[in-house]
């Protein structure tokens, strides 16, 4: 004989929240598969060992319209304005993703994304059980993995792993006035 016992808590659909998307839960949810494209086109970019044969131009183009497109992305979704307070974690996740992605000094976003992970579950994570939080949750934790995988590019890397092997017909010492 089975037994039946429901899994799910026994709960008065009255009391349940509705979501709550706005202008940016929208706007953040956007900048998610923007940044999964520049994520792809940057590894296209170190697959072909960033060269700059014709034949790779298709490869180029593809990774800068990825980036002028997640540039652009950003700018929205930092000019709209957090409605309540758990769009908050989604504005810190958009602010750390510009400034990792913005910073010139090379250690600079390996500090950020440490610290990201250090602070995710009190900083970039909303609290509460009902839709709302789920939803925001959801999308915090997917930037997260994005933010993971945008770190492991090249971009970010600083070492380089194609090398430019040495012309083997010029002699090492030479310091002919073509190299000043």
């Amino acid at each position: 004989m089975t037994i039946f016992t429901p899994l799910t808590a026994a709960t008065n659909a009255d009391r349940l929240e509705p979501s709550h998307d706005t202008v940016y839960s929208i706007a953040f949810a956007a900048l998610l598969p923007s940044l999964a494209d520049f994520i792809e086109a940057e590894r296209d970019l170190d697959d072909i060992c960033h060269s700059y044969d014709p034949a790779y131009g298709v490869w180029h183009r593809d990774a800068q319209v990825a980036r002028m497109r997640l540039d652009s992305t950003l700018r929205h979704v930092h000019g709209l304005r957090v409605e309540r307070p758990e769009d908050q974690p989604l504005r810190r996740m958009a602010l750390l993703a510009d400034a990792m992605l913005k910073d010139g000094a090379p250690e600079r976003p390996q500090y950020l994304h440490r610290q990201m992970k250090l602070v995710f579950f009190r900083q970039f994570q909303v609290q509460g059980f009902g839709p709302t939080a789920h939803s925001r949750n959801a999308m915090l934790i997917q930037a997260r993995h994005l933010i993971d995988a945008m770190m492991r590019l090249p971009l970010f890397d600083y070492s380089p792993d194609c090398a430019i092997a040495p012309d083997a017909s010029a002699p090492a010492d030479d310091l002919s006035p073509a190299f000043f």
